[in-house]
């Protein structure tokens, strides 16, 4: 069973902020393949989370952007002019109770990432994790680079040629071939994937699945899979991107 839970006597505080926080659990069982923190946010849901699968499982996403609604901007920095959230990982519910096992480590807390709206979480690479039990701060800068596009360098800025994302960015590739990829070599795609094909079974996702994006050697042939734009045999940088600079303390 994967912790869960909301302290309903502290409950979140939500204040406007300008980036998108994604929220997720770590280190579940095997079984559950990290599954959803659901009760834990359940106090702040209607204040703008948004639920979305990512290679953790189930996790939310604070501030994304949707049809109708405007970004939650702030003019100050600092402590109290951001998303403030308080949450109950109720650690006594994890697994395995016993210790360690190949699969599942004993540890608990919160991984988080920041990133612009126009780009896909990738939490399991890219996000910081929260240690239970403390209060942690953590401040971010968006900061806006251009690059210069061939002969002068290596970066395009040619968009993704892609049924699953409309936006370019390095995430949205990775995840664009790594989804084809799953699909050729194993007739599924994993829970997180974009596109209508079947979802994996659990058999599919320890037999072929998880080995296939856990191979450094395969992980290598996914990024050269990338065959909705042939002209792009990997994920490369784009001319012009968005980064989230991000200070953490306790």
């Amino acid at each position: 069973m994967a912790p869960h839970g909301y302290n309903r006597n502290n409950s979140p505080k939500v204040r406007s902020g300008s980036a998108v926080l994604i929220i997720s659990g770590f280190h579940f069982n095997a079984t559950c393949r990290r599954a959803a923190l659901e009760k834990m946010v359940w106090g702040v849901l209607s204040s703008g989370l948004q639920e979305v699968f990512t290679r953790y499982g189930k996790c939310y996403m604070f501030n994304a952007e949707e049809e109708g609604k405007t970004l939650r901007t702030t003019m100050k920095g600092g402590t109290g002019n951001g998303l403030e959230i308080m949450l109950d990982i109720q650690q006594d519910e994890y697994l395995p109770v016993w210790g360690d096992t190949e699969d599942t480590t004993f540890e608990a807390g919160v991984r988080v990432q920041i990133h612009s709206q126009a780009e896909p979480p990738f939490v399991h690479e890219l996000g910081f994790g929260v240690a239970p039990g403390f209060q942690t701060f953590v401040a971010t800068q968006e900061q806006r680079i251009t690059y210069l596009p061939p002969p002068w360098g290596e970066c395009e800025s040619k968009a993704l040629e892609s049924g699953f994302f409309q936006v370019y960015s390095v995430t949205a590739c990775r995840i664009d071939c790594e989804t084809r990829y799953i699909v050729e070599n194993c007739n599924c795609r994993m829970v997180h994937m974009p596109g209508d094909a079947s979802y994996c079974t659990p058999e599919q996702y320890k037999d072929c699945a998880e080995p296939a994006l856990g191979n450094e050697t395969r992980r290598d042939n996914v990024l050269s899979y990338l065959d909705v734009t042939p002209d792009l045999p990997i994920c490369v940088q784009p001319t012009g991107a968005l980064y989230q600079k991000k200070d953490a303390w306790l």
